[in-house]
C-alpha cells in the first residue's frame, strides 16, 4: 500500500517529499546522517538533487570501506558515478569523478581481483582525469592501482614503470606515506622477476618508514595496510633467500599485526602469505589450518582473488595428507583464479596442482602441468619459482622412466643454475638434494657429497624443516 501510494504521487511531489525528508534528517537527526549516509543518499537521489546525493553516496562508500565492506562500497560508488554522468562539466566535477573512480578501482580490485577488467577501466579513467587536471595530487593511488593491475596480469615491465613513476612522484613530494607505498609496489615486481635482493631492499625501506598509528589508514586508500602486508611479503623473500626460521617469524608477526589492526582485507592477504610460508616449509597441517581460516575471512569479505588462492593452498595440504579428492578442489580454485584475469603466480599454482597429481600417482598429468608452468614462466619472465619447476620436472621424468637419468640430470642442473642466478638458497638446496640422490644411485658419491655439503653448509637455521632434515640425512649416507 505504501509503495502504491508513493508511485501514485506526481513526480514533482515525490521529489519534493524526498528532499524534505533528507533535509529533516540532516537538520534534526545529524547522528542518523552520520551513521547511515546511504539513507540520505537514497532520498537525495529520489529528489533529483544529484550533487547532494553524490556527496552522501561517497560518504556511504567511505563508511563501508572503513568497516571492510568492499562489496557494499562498490554499489555506493557506482550509484554516485551514475548520477555524476548528468552533472555539467567543470574542474570540480572532474575532481569528484577522480576521487570516485580511484576508490572504485581499489574496491573492485579487492572484490573481483586485481586483474579484473573493471579495475583497469576505473584507474585508466582516473589517470586521464589526473592528466586533465595537470597531474593532480591524487595521482599516486591511481598509479598504484595500475601497478597492481599490470602485476596481476603478469605485465611486469608496465608494472615496474608504474611503481617507478609512483616513487619519483613521492620523492619529489617528500611524502613518507607515498615513498612507503611505492617501495611496497616495487618489492612485488622485483620479486616476480626473480630480483630477490632488490625486492628485499624495497620491503625493508617500507618497514623502516612504516609507523602503525600514522600509516594504518593507508589501507583505506590502497586496499591493504602496508606494514603487515610488506612483512608478509618479506616472509616469502626470507624463505627463498635461505632463512626458513626468520621467514616463519616474519609471517607470524604479520598475521598478529593484521589481526590487531582489524582490517579484514589485510588479514586475508596475510593468511595467504602465511599458508605459502608453511607450504615452503612443507608443513601441510599448518597450511590447512591457516588456509581454512583464510577461506573464512575471504568469504566473509567477498575477496574472490585471495579466496581462490587459499582454496588452492588448502587443497594442496589435503593432497599431501593423502586425500585424492583434493584435486577437484585445487582445480576449482585455479579455475576461479584464472577467471579473475590474473596471470601472476600461475606457474607456482600449476606446480601445486602437479604436486597433488604426483601424490595420487598421476605422474604423466603432473609432468604436463609442470611443462605448462615452465612455458608460462618463460613467456611472462616470472623467475622467482622457476628453479623448482625444473627440479620437479627432473624428478617426474625419472619416476616415469627410471632410464631417463640424463634428462633428469639436465633438469636438476638447470634448476641449480636458475636458483643460483636469483640467489634463492632454499630452491638451490632442493635442487642439490635431488641431483645428489641421482648421483648416489650412479655411484658418484664423492660428487654428490661435495655438491650437497657446499650448499647445505651455507645454512645457519631451519634445521628442523623437512628440506634441511632430508639433506642432512642424505649427507650422512654419502659420508
Amino acid at each position: 500500500m505504501r509503495d502504491a501510494a508513493h508511485e501514485g504521487l506526481l513526480r514533482a511531489e515525490r521529489q519534493r517529499l524526498h528532499a524534505r525528508i533528507a533535509r529533516v534528517l540532516e537538520e534534526r537527526f545529524p547522528e542518523t546522517a552520520d551513521a547511515e549516509p546511504e539513507l540520505l543518499a537514497h532520498h537525495y537521489s529520489a529528489a533529483g538533487l544529484a550533487e547532494q546525493a553524490i556527496d552522501y553516496w561517497d560518504k556511504a562508500a567511505r563508511r563501508a570501506i572503513e568497516r571492510s565492506g568492499s562489496i557494499e562500497a562498490v554499489g555506493h560508488l557506482r550509484r554516485a558515478l551514475d548520477l555524476l554522468a548528468g552533472v555539467p562539466a567543470s574542474r570540480e566535477r572532474d575532481r569528484t569523478e577522480l576521487r570516485l573512480q580511484t576508490s572504485l578501482g581499489a574496491q573492485l580490485a579487492v572484490t573481483r581481483g586485481y586483474a579484473a577488467s573493471g579495475v583497469e577501466e576505473a584507474f585508466g579513467r582516473a589517470r586521464a582525469l589526473c592528466q586533465a587536471l595537470d597531474d593532480a595530487p591524487e595521482l599516486p593511488p591511481v598509479l598504484f592501482g595500475l601497478w597492481r593491475y599490470y602485476l596481476a596480469r603478469a605485465r611486469y615491465p608496465e608494472s615496474r614503470e608504474m611503481g617507478e613513476q609512483c616513487l619519483a612522484f613521492a620523492e619529489r613530494a617528500r611524502d613518507t606515506s607515498l615513498i612507503l607505498e611505492a617501495n611496497h609496489a616495487l618489492s612485488w615486481t622485483s620479486m616476480a622477476l626473480g630480483q630477490l635482493d632488490r625486492a628485499r631492499e624495497h620491503i625493508e625501506t617500507t618497514l623502516r618508514l612504516y609507523e602503525p598509528q600514522a600509516h594504518r589508514a593507508l589501507a583505506f586508500v590502497y586496499g591493504t595496510d602496508p606494514g603487515p602486508h610488506s612483512r608478509a611479503l618479506l616472509s616469502w623473500q626470507l624463505w627463498l633467500l635461505g632463512w626458513p626460521d626468520r621467514a616463519l617469524a616474519a609471517s607470524d608477526r604479520a598475521l598478529a599485526e593484521a589481526e590487531a589492526h582489524g582490517h579484514k582485507v589485510t588479514l586475508g592477504v596475510c593468511q595467504f602469505y602465511a599458508a605459502k610460508v608453511h607450504e615452503y616449509r612443507r608443513e601441510p597441517q599448518r597450511v590447512m589450518e591457516v588456509a581454512e581460516a583464510g577461506v573464512a575471512t575471504c568469504r566473509e569479505q567477498g575477496l574472490g582473488f585471495y579466496l581462490a588462492l587459499l582454496t588452492i593452498m588448502n587443497g594442496w595440504a589435503q593432497a599431501q595428507r593423502g586425500d585424492a579428492g583434493a584435486i577437484p578442489s585445487i582445480r576449482e580454485g585455479l579455475d576461479a583464479y584464472l577467471k579473475t584475469g590474473a596471470l601472476v603466480l600461475t606457474p607456482y599454482l600449476r606446480a601445486k596442482l602437479a604436486d597433488a597429481y604426483r601424490a595420487s600417482g598421476r605422474l604423466e598429468e603432473a609432468l604436463k602441468l609442470i611443462d605448462e608452468a615452465l612455458s608460462v614462466a618463460g613467456r611472462n619472465d616470472e623467475r622467482w619459482f622457476e628453479a623448482d619447476l625444473h627440479r620437479c620436472r627432473g624428478e617426474l621424468v625419472q619416476l616415469i622412466d627410471p632410464g631417463a637419468e640424463a634428462e633428469a640430470e639436465a633438469c636438476f642442473r638447470q634448476a641449480l643454475d636458475v636458483a643460483r642466478h636469483v640467489e634463492a638458497r632454499s630452491l638451490e638446496l632442493r635442487a642439490a638434494t635431488s641431483l645428489a640422490r641421482l648421483w648416489r644411485g650412479q655411484d658418484r658419491r664423492a660428487e654428490a657429497r661435495d655438491l650437497l655439503a657446499l650448499v647445505y653448509g651455507w645454512f645457519t637455521e631451519g634445521f628442523d624443516t623437512k628440506d634441511l632434515r632430508e639433506a642432512e640425512a642424505l649427507l650422512d649416507v654419502l659420508h
